[in-house]
C-alpha cells in the first residue's frame, strides 16, 4: 500500500510541476505523504518514517512537511522533542502546525502543573498564567486556520484554568 501512495505522491508532484492547480493536486500529494508516514508509524518503523519525512522535507521545506516530520518525532520521542518542528510549521503558516505548536504549549503548562503537585494556585500562577496565555494566543490562531482541530476544546480548558488562577 505504501508503494501506491509513493506513486500518488510522485504523480501529484509532477502535475504540480506542470502547472496544475496546486490546491487540489497538492491535497492529493499531501494525503499521500501523510498516509505513507502513518503506515510506517503504525508499524512502529520509525527509521522509515523519519527517512521518508526527511526526504519530502528536503524536496519541499514547507509547513505541511515540517508538521509531518513533527508528527513522526512526537510519535517516537514525545511532543517536547517535536516542538521546534511544529513551531517552524506554524511560522510557515500551516494551520495544523499552528495547532500542534499550541498543543505543545498547553502540554508544557500541564506538565508544569503535574511537576508541582504541592503548590497552590497562587504559587503556580506567576509562571503558569503566562504559559497558558501564550498557548491560548496560538490556539486562537489555530481555531481560525485549522477549524477541524480540537483547538476550541483546548481553549475552553485554558480559559477555565485562567479563570481559576486569576480569581481574586
Amino acid at each position: 500500500q505504501t508503494k501506491k501512495y509513493e506513486d500518488g505522491y510522485s504523480l501529484a508532484k509532477k502535475a504540480m510541476d506542470l502547472g496544475f492547480d496546486p490546491y487540489g493536486v497538492g491535497d492529493i500529494k499531501n494525503a499521500c505523504v501523510a498516509n505513507i508516514v502513518q503506515n510506517y508509524v503504525n508499524d512502529k518503523n520509525f527509521a522509515a518514517a523519519n527517512a521518508y519525512a526527511d526526504k519530502v522535507l528536503a524536496i519541499e521545506p514547507n509547513g505541511f512537511n515540517y508538521d509531518i516530520k513533527g508528527f513522526v518525532v512526537e510519535q517516537e520521542k514525545g511532543i517536547n522533542e517535536a516542538a521546534e518542528l511544529f513551531k517552524k510549521s506554524m511560522e510557515l503558516g500551516f494551520g495544523n502546525g499552528v495547532f500542534d505548536y499550541g498543543r505543545f504549549l498547553f502540554t508544557k503548562a500541564q506538565n508544569f502543573i503535574d511537576a508541582n503537585p504541592n503548590k497552590t494556585n497562587k504559587e503556580l500562577a506567576p509562571e503558569l498564567v503566562p504559559m497558558l496565555k501564550e498557548a491560548a494566543q496560538v490556539l486562537e490562531q489555530a481555531k481560525e486556520l485549522a477549524p477541524d482541530t480540537s483547538a476550541a476544546s483546548i481553549l475552553d480548558q485554558i480559559n477555565y484554568q485562567l479563570e481559576v488562577l486569576e480569581a481574586k
